[in-house]
């Protein structure tokens, strides 16, 4: 996986990533849209550090609300068995089992790399590299997948360490928006959410205790915002921080060429030089459509991609690849 990563994932800015581009033969006839769905705005919710609380209380909710959240974990402190993790204090560091993980990854629940012993040091990479590759290969071991994201310690970063962790991870979280101080309220959160689509973002919401631990949140308060966001969920795409990490990563690095157009059909290239896997996550391609009814995509081998048609727009869900690409419409 480490291999697979080098070379095709750039140093991360830290600055909300930049608008996708096509070709000049594509600029008024196809596009990428900035989220998937074509949705204005996203958000990821992620919880440091594998709280008990996250288990019993946030994952219950984010299921009500078929919503899926990444759950940074330590595997030095997660626990074998349930018991040993219900001794725990629930504001305690990794008082979810492993079993408890996998049930919440089953779920559709992301688990990301927060370090094997919750340290990243500055200035020793041989140990830095320790704590990636054991929290890497324990998380692969028990889950069942490999992680693709990657959150700091104390969100103590910088470009070096960053470098670093780029070496063995899709993504690493280098803004967040810490939700759980005493203020925290509904309306807060909500105008929150509603910025990102206003603004065509993707935000990042950092959470660690619910009721107690280290800046807790009141479950209520997290449940009324999560069905907000729900209700909103046209215009907000929410998503693990691995899938809209993605995502931008290869809205940025894609390239589109269109091969043939008319009227009523359009032949497109949509390619990256990332590597696949792990970045494999369709990209919503939109095409201008007026007045069609009915529309079609179908990849070069004959396979039909998820397709539909929104306000004169045919959105299509594209892995990027070098096969061509037709879509028709009547």
């Amino acid at each position: 996986m480490i291999a697979l990563l080098t070379g095709a994932i750039s140093a991360l800015s830290q600055t909300q990533p930049a608008e996708p581009k096509t070709s000049d033969a594509a600029k008024d006839a196809v596009r990428i849209a900035t989220f998937q769905g074509d949705r204005s705005g996203a958000i990821s919710y992620t919880f440091d550090d594998g709280m008990r609380n996250h288990y019993l209380l946030a994952a219950p909710i984010l299921n009500d609300l078929g919503l899926h959240a990444t759950f940074f974990i330590v595997p030095n402190c997660v626990t074998n068995t349930k018991a040993e993790a219900e001794a725990k204090k629930p504001g305690d560091m990794g008082g979810v089992s492993w079993d408890e993980l996998r049930e919440m990854a089953a779920k559709g629940h992301e688990m990301g790399n927060h370090t094997w012993a919750h340290w990243l040091p500055k200035d020793d990479d041989v140990k830095a590299e320790e704590q990636l590759s054991k929290a890497d290969q324990k998380i692969e071991k028990e889950i069942g997948t490999f992680p693709l994201s990657f959150c700091y310690p104390g969100n103590d970063r910088d470009p070096h360490r960053r470098e670093l962790v780029l070496r063995h991870h899709v993504e690493a979280r280098e803004y967040e928006t810490r939700m759980g101080h005493e203020h925290t309220t509904p309306d807060a959160l909500n105008a929150w959410a509603d910025r990102q689509g206003a603004e065509h973002k993707w935000g990042v919401a950092m959470i660690h205790g619910l009721i107690v631990g280290y800046d807790p949140i009141d479950p209520e308060v997290l449940r009324a915002h999560l069905t907000y966001v729900k209700q909103h969920s046209n215009d907000l795409w929410v998503d693990t921080f691995g899938n809209i990490g993605r995502y931008v990563r290869e809205r940025d690095a894609a390239k589109l060429k269109i091969i043939t157009q008319t009227d009523r059909s359009v032949t497109f290239i949509l390619d990256t030089p990332l590597a696949r896997p792990p970045f494999d996550i369709p990209l919503t391609t939109l095409i201008p459509a007026p007045g069609a009814k009915a529309a079609e995509a179908k990849s070069q081998d004959g396979h039909k991609l998820p397709s539909t048609i929104s306000k004169d727009t045919i959105q299509v869900e594209c892995v990027p690849g070098p096969a061509p690409v037709t879509v028709t419409w009547q």
